[in-house]
């Protein structure tokens, strides 16, 4: 192979990558946020997701249309009109806090497609959270990224309860 063609290669590959990995502020670019994310939902086999509330409607319309075509989803939230809204779909597994569990104490959102993409932020994606506080989610297809991913949602759903509705 000549010399252009791998440095063609490594920039095509390069750019692809960091295409893929990216910050977000928020309040200022959620919607910017919500694209990204609904355009990753749109091809996955399998969602997983750990989250306190899950209202926002962008992600649950994107997330219904994948669980229609068969793809699975996890869900761990703490809210639990969450929780009994997806818990009714099949290829779904919905895991809530044992009681006596403070709901307020989940401020994380994780988002893990196919074991190939994350992203991740300090605080809940619901309605009402960034119109107060400013924060950061970070996308990433970084291996590390999704191994500590893997690792958070082991933990939560050892620790979590399977929803029974």
């Amino acid at each position: 192979m000549s010399p252009l063609k791998i440095l063609l290669t490594l920039t095509i590959t390069l750019s692809l990558n960091l295409l893929s990995d990216g910050y977000y502020l928020l309040p200022d670019q959620k919607s910017d946020l919500l694209h990204t994310l609904t355009s990753k939902i749109k091809r996955a086999g399998h969602i997983q997701i750990i989250i306190s509330k899950l209202q926002n409607t962008t992600l649950r319309k994107s997330i219904e249309k994948r669980i229609a075509k068969e793809s699975h989803l996890t869900l761990i939230a703490t809210d639990l009109e969450s929780a009994a809204y997806f818990a009714k779909y099949k290829h779904t597994q919905v895991y809530i806090p044992p009681s006596g569990y403070d709901e307020g104490k989940l401020s994380l959102f994780v988002l893990l497609i196919d074991e190939t993409d994350i992203c991740i932020g300090s605080l809940s994606l619901d309605r009402d959270t960034h119109k107060e506080q400013v924060t950061q989610v970070r996308c990433s297809t970084s291996q590390e990224d999704i191994d500590f991913a893997k690792n958070l949602l082991h933990t939560y759903k050892e620790r979590f309860v399977l929803y029974n509705h």
